[in-house]
């Protein structure tokens, strides 16, 4: 009598280790989607409100300038580096620095280049061996 084939311990194992590898990236992707909703909310609690303003930060993303309505205040929270803009579900947010450091450990891609500011004596510095004329008019 004829058994019917088993089958080989090598074909179990293969279906088993495939089996592993499915589930590990699915538990991989649960968790880049957890943390992506816990980033999301952060920035949503800690964000500073949007202003209605006709002045402008402007501040540079890749390869565009974008901008962001400002008052005198957030301009210099702004410049001085206490507050920061991240990129939030397809806008920008502004967040206080203690935020953006915190998200700078999950998701450093969310942080936009701070600008480099100079301050006034570097700039003086910079340009003093120029003569501006006294009749120059703007």
């Amino acid at each position: 009598m004829a058994q019917p084939p088993k089958a080989p311990a090598a074909a179990l194992a293969a279906r088993a280790a495939r089996d592993v590898r499915l589930n590990h990236r699915k538990h991989e992707k649960a968790l880049r989607k957890a943390r992506r909703a816990e980033l999301e909310q952060m920035v949503e609690r800690t964000r500073v409100p949007r202003l209605e303003s006709e002045d402008w930060y402007y501040f540079i993303d890749g390869r565009k300038i974008r901008r962001c309505a400002v008052d005198a205040q957030r301009r210099r929270q702004l410049m001085s580096g206490e507050l920061v803009v991240v990129r939030h579900k397809g806008y920008y947010a502004v967040v206080p620095a203690e935020t953006a450091e915190r998200l700078r450990e999950f998701d450093p891609q969310l942080l936009l280049p701070a600008n480099p500011s100079l301050s006034t004596s570097e700039l003086d510095s910079a340009y003093q061996e120029y003569a501006v004329p006294d009749d120059l008019m703007w």
